[in-house]
């Protein structure tokens, strides 16, 4: 008889373990949810906001050649007219 109330009150007590651990991994399960919801927010602001620095260092790369072209012009300019330098026709 003695055994018989031990295994009721491992039971119980097994049974109360098992509902608590249930919740815990519920409520856990919940947050990992929100967490997975957040990151993939973040995930696909981060894909748009690289998308847009691509363009803009492409646009940026675009500019700076053509203002190094101008740049060059110039100074080719400014040496043949003004000082004299560079090629010389004959």
């Amino acid at each position: 008889m003695n055994t018989l109330i031990h295994a009721d009150i491992f039971f119980f007590i097994s049974t109360i373990a098992i509902v608590i651990i249930t919740i815990v991994l519920c409520v856990v399960g919940g947050y990992v949810i929100l967490i997975m919801r957040d990151a993939k927010y973040i995930s696909k602001k981060l894909r748009h906001v690289s998308d847009e620095l691509e363009e803009d260092f492409e646009n940026l790369r675009e500019h700076i050649s053509e203002g190094g072209n101008k740049a060059k012009y110039l100074i080719n300019f400014v040496l043949n007219k003004f000082l004299g330098l560079g090629k010389r026709k004959k």
